[in-house]
Protein backbone atom coordinates (compact mmCIF):
# COMPACT_ATOMS: atom_id res chain seq x y z
CA UNK A 1 0.00 0.00 0.00
CA UNK A 2 1.39 3.57 -0.85
CA UNK A 3 -0.57 6.36 0.54
CA UNK A 4 -0.08 10.37 0.14
CA UNK A 5 -2.11 13.16 2.00
CA UNK A 6 -4.86 11.10 3.17
CA UNK A 7 -5.45 9.04 0.33
CA UNK A 8 -4.32 5.05 -0.44
CA UNK A 9 -2.65 5.89 -3.81
CA UNK A 10 -2.08 2.53 -5.08
CA UNK A 11 -2.78 -0.70 -2.89
CA UNK A 12 -1.17 -4.44 -3.99
CA UNK A 13 -1.98 -8.36 -3.81
CA UNK A 14 1.66 -10.23 -2.83
CA UNK A 15 1.65 -13.70 -3.73
CA UNK A 16 4.31 -16.13 -3.32
CA UNK A 17 4.41 -18.42 -5.93
CA UNK A 18 7.49 -20.36 -4.97
CA UNK A 19 9.81 -18.70 -7.28
CA UNK A 20 9.41 -15.40 -6.34
CA UNK A 21 6.89 -12.77 -5.09
CA UNK A 22 4.25 -11.68 -7.28
CA UNK A 23 3.04 -7.78 -6.94
CA UNK A 24 -0.42 -7.59 -8.41
CA UNK A 25 -2.33 -3.69 -8.17
CA UNK A 26 -5.84 -4.29 -6.92
CA UNK A 27 -7.18 -0.30 -6.61
CA UNK A 28 -5.90 3.13 -7.18
CA UNK A 29 -6.87 6.28 -5.62
CA UNK A 30 -8.57 5.04 -2.47
CA UNK A 31 -10.16 8.06 -0.16
CA UNK A 32 -10.10 7.80 3.60
CA UNK A 33 -11.75 7.10 5.83
CA UNK A 34 -13.01 4.31 4.03
CA UNK A 35 -17.04 4.31 4.02
CA UNK A 36 -18.23 1.26 2.33
CA UNK A 37 -16.26 -1.37 4.80
CA UNK A 38 -16.81 -5.29 4.76
CA UNK A 39 -17.40 -6.18 8.28
CA UNK A 40 -15.28 -9.80 9.01
CA UNK A 41 -16.22 -12.21 11.42
CA UNK A 42 -12.66 -12.07 13.05
CA UNK A 43 -13.20 -8.26 13.95
CA UNK A 44 -16.68 -8.02 15.16
CA UNK A 45 -16.79 -8.71 18.94
CA UNK A 46 -20.08 -9.94 21.04
CA UNK A 47 -19.91 -9.72 24.94
CA UNK A 48 -20.50 -13.09 26.61
CA UNK A 49 -19.81 -13.88 30.16
CA UNK A 50 -19.08 -17.14 29.27
CA UNK A 51 -16.61 -16.19 26.36
CA UNK A 52 -12.66 -17.62 26.46
CA UNK A 53 -11.08 -14.05 25.42
CA UNK A 54 -10.91 -11.28 27.70
CA UNK A 55 -10.79 -7.85 26.72
CA UNK A 56 -9.31 -5.45 29.50
CA UNK A 57 -9.34 -6.06 33.29
CA UNK A 58 -5.78 -6.81 34.88
CA UNK A 59 -2.77 -8.56 33.45
CA UNK A 60 -2.67 -12.02 34.62
CA UNK A 61 0.10 -12.67 36.86
CA UNK A 62 1.92 -15.76 34.53
CA UNK A 63 2.16 -12.62 31.68
CA UNK A 64 5.30 -11.29 31.68
CA UNK A 65 5.85 -7.79 29.63
CA UNK A 66 8.86 -6.89 28.55
CA UNK A 67 10.73 -3.87 30.04
CA UNK A 68 13.37 -1.91 28.68
CA UNK A 69 15.75 0.86 29.97
CA UNK A 70 14.71 2.62 27.07
CA UNK A 71 11.27 3.02 26.62
CA UNK A 72 9.74 5.98 28.02
CA UNK A 73 6.15 4.27 29.15
CA UNK A 74 6.00 0.92 30.27
CA UNK A 75 3.65 -1.45 27.91
CA UNK A 76 0.10 -1.35 28.59
CA UNK A 77 -2.20 -4.59 28.65
CA UNK A 78 -5.56 -4.73 26.75
CA UNK A 79 -6.74 -8.21 26.92
CA UNK A 80 -6.10 -11.77 25.80
CA UNK A 81 -6.79 -13.92 23.10
CA UNK A 82 -7.42 -17.89 23.62
CA UNK A 83 -5.66 -19.85 20.70
CA UNK A 84 -8.21 -23.00 21.07
CA UNK A 85 -10.85 -20.64 19.87
CA UNK A 86 -10.68 -22.10 15.84
CA UNK A 87 -10.80 -18.53 14.37
CA UNK A 88 -7.57 -18.21 15.81
CA UNK A 89 -5.86 -21.04 15.14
Amino acid sequence: MKMDKGHIKMLYEHRDNGDGIEKTLLEENIPLPLSDWKDHDVFSLEKSDDGIHNIGGRKPPELKLPVSPITIKPLQYVGTIDCTDSAFS
